[in-house]
């Protein structure tokens, strides 16, 4: 911002502006780490408003608010600037805007204000501010937060007071009490539908001692199109990811919610409980928070009308059709409109937190109460789903494991169970209850039903409505349990108005390349004049942890007066912003995180002793052989430069990332990355190619050892067999896992992923598909 201001208008400034002006472009530009670039530039944001200045109250406000970001309208609502009209709060945001320490995007028609890591630093610089942030957002970083759906910057919502409200908490941990583990083998999508529970051992945490409302509280920007982009309708995302202390410590009763307007798009997210009845009533209570009815599931949208007292806003409007073929619960004959039903679907969300207070006993968990609870929670979370469906919006339902998934096999089928029921109470053939024809055991309810579905042989596709993702460590060891989930749902095909239709989903990695590039593609839409680029987005998705992480990233950029694409000198900066934590923690090796990530923050060349003091760590692990081990490889990709300076000089080391003084000069770039040549044939790196060549290399060059008959293995990998496009690398990976890292990196940077081995996805299928003779005569009179 500086220097553009200077090189519009440098040539009108008195000579000794235009010079200190210059002076602190320079300071900014000289120093060796992008850190030290921040911080300047925050102590010029200080010296230029000066620490009495007005602005800094409009700063601090909001770095307190929830996702440290706010819209200009709810700013000037703001009754703690009463007293300041609208132009002067507009020259306060300008003043804050042009010293870089906020970023002014736009989000649905109005201008929002939000905090740069710049702003960040200059408040924790300033003598007289102190600034108390939200520390619910699970993301970990303070660039990540960002509020943007919603006009205040309430932390929680309560529900009615006057209505029975229960805390919906983990059993409390205790040596003597009974627990439960509820195995749902039954669901519903009406409140009288029913699900099973057994008992089994399992460690329950979390307090049920407060009687205090279930909180909801708004994801942040990342947050959101992050688990967002992890999954497509119909899928489960596994994302894999250390999660940050915070959700460890919070309270894991509160939901998280979000809605983008432009997209249609909610994404809920809830702690999971291994008492499953507790996860199943956080899903309720988010995706019917008093944020959802206020936002989203209005009378007036459902009525399709101001007075609220229709549900012509419905794809299908019909209450018949509604009750008896789609299953949507708690709708009546006697008010079937939309406030009518928001009333009852309100009321049925208190019902059921209510009932979470008599789970627990002197014993323990009650069982009973725990099935009832789960199946109560099955019925109106389908509903909710199903009326969002019915609205044309996407839902996201996220499920983190702030300790880590389930590893008990036990747990993981529970699970598996409740994963399997919920979607097939959240399924449709056309307008009917995927689970009420499919599914459904009880003789009652199958008769409610207005009729079979007609099902199309040709076409026995039905809609699993929605996706899954599920965050924490150990996620990625649930694909093949969740692989078999249709073993948990029993076929009623003998039972009356049955049909015979399938539900297709897919078990996914929510952390791949596509999914990363979908998430960078959305953060940069609210970026003014930055449009993604494929070999960026394959370096930020190499080097990042996770998909929220390469969010967060990006989210740290600024706007841009030009439109121009993402360049890999935006990929470093956005990489510096983050917790070493968060760099390439697959390779295994602290150390190797932290190297990186200093290199990554520097401006320029650094001498071995020079890096290990900016990362922290003593010199001489920087040889340890684990640590050189990756560092050859890191190198051998043309990932790391390491320039020997000869005898009695020092060894100076940098990435294959541009320096901002390089930046669009002769660059350099990582030598194995999508869009590169090779040396040898003049044509792009086949993954095979590439993992000979760094493996070989780091072996011969800098002497790794990776065990007996390797180099066969290399060269069965690269040479044999298929031509290279179509080479799978899985068997070398599978012979020699401390190599898996290495490869895993050098394809995503090639956007070859698919060359790993294995199928991207596990495919999950419920139902059953119609007789292929009754296809075969459809297709003849068709």
């Amino acid at each position: 911002m500086l220097r553009q201001f200077l090189d519009q208008h440098g040539a009108d400034l008195p000579t000794s502006v235009s010079e200190d002006a210059h002076q602190r472009l320079r300071s900014r530009e000289t120093a060796s780490t992008i850190t030290e670039q921040r911080a300047q530039a925050a102590v010029d944001g200080l010296e230029e408003l000066g620490v009495d200045h007005p602005a800094w109250e409009v700063l601090s406000s909001l770095a307190a608010a929830q996702q440290e970001m706010r819209s200009y309208s709810s700013l000037y609502a703001d009754t703690q600037f009463g007293d300041v009209g609208k132009s002067a709060l507009r020259r306060r945001l300008k003043r804050l805007r042009d010293a870089d320490l906020i970023e002014t995007p736009t989000r649905n028609g109005d201008s929002h204000a939000r905090v740069t890591p710049i702003g960040h630093v200059a408040l924790e610089k300033h003598p007289d501010v102190t600034v108390t942030t939200d520390v619910s957002a699970s993301s970990g970083s303070p660039s990540s937060s960002a509020e943007w759906s919603i006009e205040h910057t309430g932390q929680a919502e309560s529900h009615d007071s006057s209505t029975s409200s229960s805390a919906v908490s983990d059993p409390r941990n205790s040596h003597n009490s009974t627990v439960l583990s509820q195995r749902a083998h039954e669901g519903g999508d009406s409140p009288s539908s029913d699900a099973e529970s057994s008992g089994s051992d399992d460690s329950l945490q979390g307090s049920h001692t407060s009687s205090s409302a279930l909180s909801t509280q708004y994801l942040s920007l990342t947050d959101h199109h992050a688990t967002a982009a992890a999954a497509s309708t119909g899928q489960f995302a596994l994302l894999e990811r250390s999660l940050p202390e915070s959700a460890v410590h919070r309270d894991h009763r509160e939901s998280r919610f979000s809605y983008d307007a432009d997209r249609e798009e909610v994404v809920v997210s809830v702690d999971y409980s291994s008492s499953i009845a507790l996860t199943a009533v956080r899903l309720c209570s988010a995706l019917l928070s008093d944020k959802a009815f206020s936002q989203v599931l209005t009378p007036e949208r459902l009525a399709g009308h101001p007075d609220g007292m229709s549900l012509d806003g419905l794809v299908v409007s019909n209450p018949y059709v509604l009750r008896d073929a789609a299953c949507l619960g708690w709708l009546r004959d006697v008010d079937a409109t939309g406030s009518g039903l928001c009333n009852r679907l309100e009321q049925a969300r208190r019902d059921l937190l209510a009932m979470t207070d008599d789970l627990h006993d002197e014993d323990g968990v009650d069982g009973a109460v725990a099935s009832e609870l789960l199946r109560m929670a099955h019925g109106l979370m389908g509903v909710a789903l199903r009326l969002y469906d019915l609205l044309e919006i996407d839902v996201v339902r996220e499920l983190q494991f702030p300790n880590g998934a389930p590893v008990d096999e036990s747990d993981r089928c529970d699970l598996r169970t409740f994963l399997a029921v919920a979607s097939s109470v959240g399924s449709r053939y056309g307008a009917y209850s995927g689970y009420r024809v499919l599914h459904e055991s009880r003789p009652e309810k199958r008769e409610q039903l207005l009729s079979e579905p007609n099902v199309d042989p040709m076409d026995p596709e039905g809609t699993l409505l929605g996706s899954w993702v599920l965050t924490g460590e150990g996620v990625a060891d649930l694909e093949e349990t969740l692989s078999y989930s249709s073993a948990d749902l029993e076929l009623q095909d003998d039972s009356e108005n049955f049909a015979p239709f399938v539900l297709t989903g897919s078990v996914v990695d929510g952390n791949c390349r596509r999914a990363v590039a979908e998430a960078v593609t959305r953060i940069l839409s609210f970026k003014d004049g930055l449009r993604p680029e494929r070999q960026a987005i394959s370096v930020l998705a190499g080097l990042s942890s996770d998909i929220v992480a390469a969010a967060d990233a990006v989210a740290a950029l600024g706007g841009e007066d030009e439109p121009r694409e993402m360049d890999l000198q935006d990929v470093q900066y956005g990489l510096s912003q983050l917790s070493w934590r968060r760099i390439l923690p697959e390779m295994g090796e602290t150390v190797v995180s932290k190297v990186v990530a200093a290199l990554l923050d520097a401006q320029e060349r650094v001498s071995k002793a020079e890096l290990a003091d900016l990362a922290g760590c003593a010199a001489k692990s920087l040889s340890e052989p684990p640590n050189e081990r990756r560092f050859a490889e890191l190198e051998s990709a043309g990932l790391l430069d390491r320039d020997d300076q000869g005898c009695g000089k020092a060894t100076m080391w940098r990435l294959s990332l541009p320096f901002r003084t390089e930046r669009h000069d002769g660059e350099p770039l990582p030598r194995m990355l999508v869009g590169q040549k090779t040396t040898a044939t003049g044509g792009e790196w086949h993954l095979s190619n590439a993992v000979s060549e760094v493996l070989l290399t780091s072996a011969d060059e800098y002497g790794v050892e990776y065990g007996f008959e390797f180099g066969g293995a290399v060269a069965r990998a690269a040479f044999w067999g298929p031509p290279p496009i179509e080479r799978d690398i899985g068997p070398l990976t599978r012979q020699y896992p401390p190599v898996e890292p290495v490869v895993s990196l050098l394809a995503v940077l090639l956007d070859q992923e698919g060359r790993l081995g294995g199928d991207d996805s596990s495919s999950v299928e419920f139902g059953v598909y119609p007789d292929p003779a009754q296809a075969t005569l459809s297709a003849a009179v068709g």
